[in-house]
C-alpha cells in the first residue's frame, strides 16, 4: 500500500458542554499542539466557546463551535413524540457527516467519554467509513444493559484510557479488551511553565500573604466531590501556632447548581473563624502565576480522580503536592514526589500540612523530585504513542 499524500486530517471534538472548562479541554489542546504537522492536520469542534478555542485559532487550527447546533439538537419534544426524536437523531448524524465530508476528515477523535458521541459522531463516521476513536477521561464506565445501546457504545475502533485507573474501570464495565488502549496523560510542561508571567512576591502581596506565611493552593471547580470541604476542615484542625501561618486559597469556578455547596463552604469558614485565612478567588486565567506563588498544592477529590492534570501542573512548578489517595494520584505521585491522604479524614491532611509548614527543607526536597516526575508526564513524550495509534487504526 502506498503512503498517503500529505498529512492525514484528524477531527477532534470536545463534547463537554456543562459550561465549565477543565482537564479534558487541556488534554485536547496539548495533544493537538504536539502532533507532527508533517503527518497530521487537526480540525477541532467544541460544543461551547472557550479560551482553548481562541488559542487554537491563534495558531491557525480550524475550529468550529457548535453552540447553535447543540441548542437545536437538545430541544425538547412535547409529549415525547418518537417520530420527531428519530428525525432529530438522523439530522444530528447527517450534520456531522456533512462536516466530516467537507473537511475531508480521515480520522475522528472524540474527547471525554465513550458514552458521548456514540449516537451521532460514531454513526456519521461509520457512514463515511472513517475510523472513530474516543478518549476516556472520566468515569464510571459500565456498558448499558440494553442490547442495542450496549452494542453502539462498544463499537468504537478504540477506547483510550488516560490512566491505568480508567483502564481498569473500562475492563470492569465490560468494554471489549481488544478495543481498549491506555496512554497515560500529562501536560505540555514547557507550555505550562512558560505561562508564569508575574513575580512570585507580587502575586503573594496581592493575596495578602506574608513572607513567613505558607500559601496553600487548591485549583479546581468548586463541586462537592472535589473536596474543598475536607481542606477547610483540615485547616480548622491545625494547631493554632501552625494554622496562624497558613493562608488557603481556592481557585476555580462554580456552576449555578453548586451554589448551595459554595455557600456551605463560606459559612464553615465564617463559623470556624477562618475568614481572614481563606480566600475564594473564583475562576482565574492566571493559575500558573498562582501556583508559582504557592508553597503547597492540595488536591482532595472524594470521587476517584480519573487522572488529575492539575497535579502534574503543580509538580511541573516544583510544588509539594498533597493529593487524595484514590484514582489517578496513585499513579502520579511516585518515588517520594508528594503525599497522599484520605479525603474522608481531614485529620490526615492536617497532619501532612503541619509537617510541611514546620519543615521548609522537606518542602525543598520534595520540590526537586516533583519537577523530575513532571518531566516523565510530558505530553511531548506521550504524543508519539498517540500518533502510532492513529497509524494503527487507519491501517486497520
Amino acid at each position: 500500500m502506498s503512503a498517503p499524500a500529505g498529512p492525514r486530517r484528524v477531527l477532534f471534538c470536545e463534547v463537554c458542554e456543562d459550561g465549565t472548562v477543565g482537564g479534558s479541554h487541556q488534554i485536547l489542546f496539548d495533544l493537538v499542539r504536539a502532533l507532527d504537522p508533517a503527518r497530521w492536520t487537526p480540525v477541532v469542534v467544541f460544543y461551547q466557546e472557550n479560551r482553548f478555542a481562541a488559542a487554537l485559532r491563534a495558531e491557525g487550527v480550524p475550529v468550529h463551535v457548535w453552540e447553535a447546533e447543540r441548542a437545536r439538537e437538545r430541544r425538547p419534544f412535547p409529549g415525547g413524540r418518537r417520530p420527531a426524536k428519530l428525525m432529530a437523531s438522523f439530522g444530528a448524524i447527517a450534520r456531522r457527516a456533512r462536516l466530516l465530508r467537507r473537511e475531508r476528515i480521515d480520522l475522528v477523535h472524540l474527547n471525554n467519554s465513550p458514552f458521548l458521541g456514540y449516537d451521532d459522531w460514531l454513526p456519521a463516521a461509520r457512514l463515511l467509513r472513517i475510523p472513530c476513536i474516543t478518549w476516556a477521561v472520566g468515569e464510571p464506565y459500565a456498558l448499558p444493559a440494553e442490547t442495542l445501546r450496549r452494542r453502539m457504545v462498544a463499537d468504537w475502533d478504540r477506547v483510550v484510557a488516560i490512566s491505568e485507573h480508567i483502564a481498569a474501570q473500562l475492563r470492569a464495565g465490560g468494554f471489549p479488551e481488544e478495543r481498549l488502549h491506555t496512554i497515560v496523560s500529562g501536560i505540555d510542561v514547557a507550555e505550562f511553565t512558560a505561562r508564569v508571567k508575574r513575580d512570585r512576591a507580587a502575586v503573594r502581596g496581592e493575596l495578602g500573604v506574608g513572607d513567613d506565611e505558607v500559601l496553600v493552593l487548591m485549583v479546581g471547580n468548586l463541586r462537592a466531590w472535589k473536596g474543598q470541604a475536607c481542606v477547610v476542615e483540615a485547616l480548622r484542625l491545625l494547631a493554632p501556632a501552625v494554622g496562624a501561618r497558613v493562608r488557603l486559597a481556592f481557585a476555580g469556578a462554580a456552576r449555578p447548581e453548586d451554589a448551595d455547596y459554595v455557600a456551605g463552604l463560606e459559612a464553615a469558614v465564617e463559623k470556624d473563624g477562618l475568614a481572614g485565612r481563606v480566600a475564594f478567588l473564583g475562576p482565574r486565567r492566571d493559575v500558573p502565576d498562582l501556583m508559582n506563588a504557592a508553597d503547597v498544592a492540595v488536591h482532595a477529590s472524594t470521587f476517584p480522580e480519573p487522572f488529575g492534570l492539575v497535579l502534574v501542573e503543580a509538580l511541573a512548578l516544583g510544588k509539594p503536592l498533597v493529593a487524595a489517595r484514590r484514582g489517578g494520584p496513585l499513579e502520579i505521585l511516585r518515588g517520594g514526589t508528594g503525599f497522599l491522604h484520605d479525603p474522608e479524614r481531614p485529620a490526615e491532611l492536617a497532619a501532612i500540612l503541619t509537617h510541611l509548614v514546620q519543615d521548609p527543607k522537606l518542602r525543598q526536597d520534595v520540590s526537586e523530585r516533583a519537577r523530575a516526575r513532571a518531566a516523565e508526564l510530558d505530553t511531548r513524550r506521550s504524543a508519539p504513542r498517540v500518533q502510532d495509534l492513529y497509524d494503527e487504526v487507519l491501517a486497520g
